[in-house]
């Protein structure tokens, strides 16, 4: 766990509890200490009331920007500003990394081959039927197509575990970079084929 102060680094066994674990502050903490991700809250979920922005249709309670940009905290403010709001959302801004959404069967085939491989890639859930995938900043638009969606620049936001409804299924590692898209390419191309060929056969036994 954190507890040498906002300062201090961590190993990686306090890395990876810190991720797995369900501590907002201390999360945030290390996304902006130990990753150098530009990270600020979100809007808060409430059991009751649903998400602080009162939107009854709200798609991502408590798991989206709470200003219309995200404006990353200092190290030092972490801590006072997400204690100020408990329950928020730890929202990042896509500067660190670009986020590769992709349907989620086709995000567990990615990471399986990408596992064989010997290639770490952080992916994260929100929505059941998506897996978003974080490669180097600038790259993701080489994956970008019908299959996948790609959110880069300060413009962009994605939600953080542990912000309701978003969990780790990859998490980062302590001291490996996020892998370019480039190394993800080929690997993506013979999910989305095997993919496509399979649903061709299964049109043409139907």
């Amino acid at each position: 766990m954190v507890t040498q102060g906002d300062e201090s680094s961590t190993t990686g066994g306090e890395f990876a509890h810190a991720l797995h674990g369900r501590d907002t502050v201390e999360c945030a903490i290390v996304y902006v200490r130990e990753l150098r991700w530009s990270v600020a809250p979100g809007h808060r979920f409430r059991k009751r009331a649903g998400c602080t922005c009162d939107k009854f249709s709200c798609d991502v309670p408590g798991a989206h920007p709470a200003a219309s940009t995200v404006d990353g905290l200092e190290l030092g403010a972490v801590r006072p500003a997400f204690e100020n709001v408990p329950g928020a959302g730890i929202i990042a801004a896509c500067t660190a990394f670009d986020a590769v959404s992709v349907p989620h069967h086709l995000g567990l085939g990615l990471m399986m081959a990408l596992d064989a491989g010997g290639i770490h890639v952080p992916c994260l859930t929100m929505d059941p039927f998506v897996a978003t995938l974080l490669t180097a900043p600038k790259t993701g638009s080489l994956l970008a197509g019908p299959a996948a969606v790609v959110r880069s620049g300060s413009e962009a936001w994605i939600a953080l575990p542990p912000s309701h409804g978003v969990r780790w299924d990859t998490p980062p590692e302590l001291n490996v970079p996020l892998p370019p898209a480039q190394r993800l390419l080929p690997y993506w191309r013979e999910v989305v084929g095997r993919s496509r060929a399979a649903d061709t056969a299964k049109q043409e036994q139907d």
